[in-house]
């Protein structure tokens, strides 16, 4: 993600790619309908598209808050998502919502 600077935008986008296979196994568990079978579809060129992100996490580890006494665990999460990914990220994204929006 360096090419983004730390964008916070762009980080939610690369957190999608955590959910859009939730979304599709939701999406799955309605097929059958034509209207959920064409979403299925186009949901899945976007997972393609997640897939060339690759995310890199480090080891958990907990942290103890005296004041509050509650332990959070933390991790890093690394993304080498590219300008080109994201292009078509968001190309394939536009196609979608305006096949949706027609």
């Amino acid at each position: 993600m360096k090419d983004f600077n730390g964008n916070k935008l762009v980080g939610r986008i690369i957190d999608q790619k955590l959910s859009v296979n939730i979304l599709i196994d939701l999406l799955e568990s309605s097929k059958g309908h034509p209207a959920i079978d064409e979403l299925i579809a186009e949901v899945k060129k976007i997972k393609v598209i997640f897939d060339k992100i690759t995310l890199t996490t480090t080891p958990v580890r907990p942290e103890y808050d005296q004041t509050t006494n509650v332990t959070v665990l933390k991790s890093e999460v690394q993304a080498d998502l590219t300008p080109e990914v994201f292009k078509e990220l968001s190309s394939a994204v536009a196609e979608i919502r305006s096949n949706l929006i027609k």
